[in-house]
């Protein structure tokens, strides 16, 4: 990074000593430091103004989310990202009251100059964020809004092209924190409507658990990348679950555990906020059916726990096993142990079940973020595969029998 691009990403604007706007900012500050959960935190203080907690608020992600790209931009280049854009389906052009008046296609880097350049214009003119007692003008909120959209914009990027330059610097909680109360301020404002946030809704930095992956150049890398290719070739899921010709079922197996392990805890991580040990005292997929826990540690015999406890215990449990060689064996050559499919069946089974719980007492959340067609797509997969080999028992697939019979048949 250039030494131009060092002084950009990493000056914060900051408010001046003894301003109404620096005691807010301390308010800010407290609540994040007395570990108050980012939806009480970001509330807006009793008696405080609702325009002076939003101009705080976006000269504090402005400084974060410029030092988080900042330290990225190394690995953001004209030749690596010739275009701002957060995946294949979402590409950011760049407009302004300048030399880009119609919107236009820019490498990132370029993108991310003009942003934190157009961001700093608008913080620092007196007319929009005033520091001197002025009233703000009434199209302070508009401006605030458009700010927030394009910050959000740097979030995409750095999850989608860039977090393997934020894992190798083990900066993942530091992002991740700063996305979730950034998240949560501007859908507390309704800053931001959920269109605008749709290319995180599922991604990286809702995770419930990290991913856990397949190492280039392994046979299960391979499948895992054919399995995937099927799927984004827009084959049919009944199609797309058989075996391919010539591989082993051990692997084929292996494989799609560990992907419908990394969906599903992304899909219970996105809705967890609403799953808490109030509103789901027992883990349970309506009154009929209530989930207990038991394994070979504290739990030896069947207990009811809350849901989120559940999924914690659930989400361990199984990375141990995904990451037991004994058990998911990745060294070439190294045979599947016999308990393998008995193994695999009790993830599959278990896994299951964060589908009747989200269906049954969290679809709501789902709905109101737009992903019903993410979570529909996630459960046929699953279920197709799993009645495709047996994996799991019909009583266990009982409790979405109906649902099932009306997407899936």
């Amino acid at each position: 990074m250039s030494l131009v691009l060092k002084q950009v990403f990493n000056k914060d604007r900051t408010f001046e000593p003894g301003t109404p706007r620096i005691e807010l900012q301390r308010t800010r500050t407290r609540s994040r430091e007395a570990k108050l959960y980012f939806k009480q935190a970001v509330q807006l203080p009793q008696g405080k103004g609702l325009h002076d907690w939003v101009a705080v608020h976006v000269v504090h992600f402005f400084n974060r989310i410029k030092q988080i790209y900042g330290n990225i931009s190394d690995s953001c280049t004209e030749q690596s990202c010739p275009v701002m854009s957060g995946g294949p389906k979402y590409e950011y052009h760049w407009q302004d009251d300048g030399k880009y008046k119609k919107p236009t296609a820019l490498p990132a880097p370029k993108y991310m100059s003009l942003l934190m350049d157009w961001i700093e214009v608008q913080m620092n003119n007196e007319d929009i964020f005033p520091t001197n007692g002025t009233p703000f003008p009434k199209t302070f909120m508009q401006v605030a809004k458009k700010i927030l959209s394009r910050l959000f914009r740097v979030f995409v990027h750095v999850y989608i092209h860039h977090f393997d330059r934020v894992s190798q610097m083990g900066a993942e909680a530091h992002v991740n924190t700063c996305y979730k109360h950034f998240y949560y301020f501007v859908t507390e404002f309704n800053l931001m409507n959920h269109k605008q946030l749709k290319p995180l809704v599922f991604n990286k930095d809702r995770t419930f658990r990290p991913k856990r992956k397949f190492e280039p150049g392994t046979q299960r890398f391979e499948l895992h990348k054919k399995a995937q290719a099927s799927l984004n070739a827009g084959l049919d899921l009944k199609q797309a679950v058989q075996l391919p010709h010539g591989e082993g079922l051990h692997d084929w197996v292996a494989v799609h555990v560990v992907d419908f392990f990394n969906r599903i805890n992304l899909i219970y991580g996105t809705i967890s906020d609403s799953c808490t040990e109030q509103s789901c005292p027992v883990m349970s997929g309506g009154p009929k059916y209530e989930y207990r826990w038991q394994d070979d540690g504290k739990y030896k015999r069947p207990t009811a726990l809350p849901a989120p406890k559940y999924m914690s215990l659930l989400m361990d449990w199984i990375e141990v096993q995904i990451n037991n060689e004994d058990i998911f064996p990745t060294n070439v050559g190294t045979p599947f142990p016999k308990t393998f499919m008995q193994v695999a069946k009790k993830i599959l089974s278990r896994l299951f079940r964060v589908f009747v719980h989200v269906y049954i007492h969290h679809f709501d959340r789902v709905s109101h973020m737009g992903a019903e067609a993410h979570v529909n797509t996630c459960y046929k997969h699953f279920y197709y595969f799993v009645t495709e080999f047996n994996l799991t028992d019909h009583k266990e697939l009982e409790p979405l029998k109906e649902m099932t019979s009306r997407m899936c048949h």
